[in-house]
């Protein structure tokens, strides 16, 4: 089964989150408000605490965030748990 890392679950990243959580998929999330992604966890998302946490040996990553410089922040934060590609 794949693991998908969805970093940002504000109104557009929480949906997508828990459609993909509720089709089967695993699924981690991250939030920079931590209280944003909890609600998640009833639909059987993982909250990760940190970006790397969240990605680590993740399939795919999927960013859902305000603009650039918070996608950067949050891939920066994310990079030591991303893995080589195969």
């Amino acid at each position: 089964m794949a693991t998908v890392a969805v970093l940002g679950t504000g109104l557009m990243g929480a949906p997508m989150a828990r459609n993909l959580a509720k089709s089967g998929i695993n699924v981690r999330v991250w939030n920079r408000t931590k209280e944003k992604a909890e609600p998640l966890r009833a639909d059987g998302a993982t909250v990760a605490g940190s970006p790397a946490e969240a990605v680590e040996g993740a399939d795919v990553v999927i960013t859902m965030l305000l603009d650039g410089d918070a996608v950067r922040a949050a891939i920066t934060a994310a990079a030591p748990g991303l893995r080589a590609r195969r």
